[in-house]
C-alpha cells in the first residue's frame, strides 16, 4: 500500500463546487440509526433505495469506529417536503452543535442559480462550520410533510477541481438487471427480474495532474483510492445535486502515464472509474 500522507489542510478552499471523495459513510452500517431515545431502527434512510422514506423527525446516529470517535466534515440529506432547517448536535467527541436553514438553491462555480430539487427529490449538502468527531450524533429536523430518502454522515479524504482538474468526465446511467428479449419473430421488448434494483450512474473519469499547479497529485488519489476502494462521492454539488452517492472504485490495474512524453513537468494523467453501490 502506498503511504503518501492525505490532505487535511488544502491549499485551495474545500468546496461544494468541487469533486469530493469521503470515506464510507459509517452511519450506513446496519442498525446505526434509530429513533431518538429509542432502539427502534430506522432503516429507510441507509437501504439506498429511493422508495422508500421515513417521516421520524428526531434520529440517532452512531457514527464510532469501534469505541473511536469519527470526523464529521459534510451532512448529506436526500429529501421530499418542505425541510426548513436541522439541528445536529454530537456527543463523544469534540465539537459543538450546529444549526442549519436549508437552501432550496445554489450558486455553481459560473454564478448560475441551480434548483436543490431534482426528479421530484430535494438535496442538501453541507459542510461543517468547524471542527467535528463524535461517536454519535443527534439530528432533529424541522419542516412539513418531510420525508427523508436518503441520510449520510460525511469524512472528507479527498478532493479535485472539478473545473479544471479533469479531462474526461463520461457519466454512464445503467441499467444492471433489465434486459431486452426478442421473439423468433423479431419483436422485441423490454424486461426487468423481480426485486431489481434502481438504475444507477457509473463514471468514467481521466484525472490531470499539473504538476506546476495541481492541488492534488496522483499519488495522493491513488493513497485515497486504496485506503478507502468503497466510499462516497459528490461528483460536483452545485451543478449536480443527486449525485452524492455510495461508489467503488471499479479498477483494479490503475495506468499513470505522462500528459506529454516529451515533458516530465506537464504532469500525468490517470483513469478513475467508479460504479454506484
Amino acid at each position: 500500500m502506498l503511504n503518501f500522507p492525505l490532505k487535511r489542510i488544502w491549499e485551495y478552499q474545500m468546496s461544494i463546487h468541487n469533486t469530493l471523495f469521503f470515506k464510507d459513510p459509517a452511519n450506513w452500517e446496519t442498525g446505526r440509526t434509530v429513533r431518538h431515545g429509542t432502539s427502534v431502527i430506522v432503516p429507510e434512510t441507509t437501504d439506498d433505495d429511493f422508495q422508500t422514506f421515513t417521516t421520524e423527525t428526531d434520529l440517532s446516529l452512531n457514527i464510532a469506529d469501534g469505541s473511536t470517535p469519527t470526523a464529521v466534515d459534510y451532512v448529506s440529506i436526500k429529501y421530499k417536503g418542505d425541510l426548513t432547517r436541522y439541528t445536529v448536535t454530537p456527543s463523544g467527541g469534540t465539537g459543538t452543535a450546529f444549526t442549519r436553514t436549508v437552501p432550496t438553491t445554489v450558486q455553481n462555480y459560473e454564478g448560475d442559480t441551480v434548483s436543490l430539487e431534482v426528479a421530484g427529490f430535494k438535496h442538501d449538502l453541507f459542510e461543517v462550520p468547524s471542527p467535528m468527531t463524535a461517536t454519535s450524533l443527534r439530528l432533529q429536523l424541522t419542516g412539513v410533510g418531510v420525508e427523508v430518502y436518503s441520510l449520510m454522515i460525511l469524512e472528507l479524504g479527498l478532493q479535485i477541481h472539478a473545473n479544471r482538474d479533469w479531462g474526461r468526465i463520461l457519466p454512464i446511467r445503467v441499467d444492471r438487471s433489465g434486459f431486452v428479449r426478442q421473439n423468433r419473430r423479431g419483436a422485441v421488448w423490454y424486461a426487468q427480474r423481480l426485486g431489481a434494483t434502481r438504475n444507477k450512474w457509473e463514471y468514467d473519469f481521466e484525472f490531470l495532474s499539473r504538476a506546476w499547479r495541481s492541488d492534488v497529485l496522483y499519488r495522493e488519489v491513488l493513497s485515497f483510492k486504496e485506503a478507502s476502494p468503497n466510499c462516497a462521492f459528490s461528483r460536483e454539488f452545485t451543478r449536480y445535486p443527486e449525485e452524492v452517492l455510495r461508489v467503488t472504485f471499479s479498477d483494479t490495474e490503475v495506468p499513470v502515464a505522462l500528459r506529454n512524453p516529451q515533458w516530465k513537468g506537464g504532469g500525468d494523467r490517470m483513469p478513475i472509474r467508479l460504479r454506484e453501490r
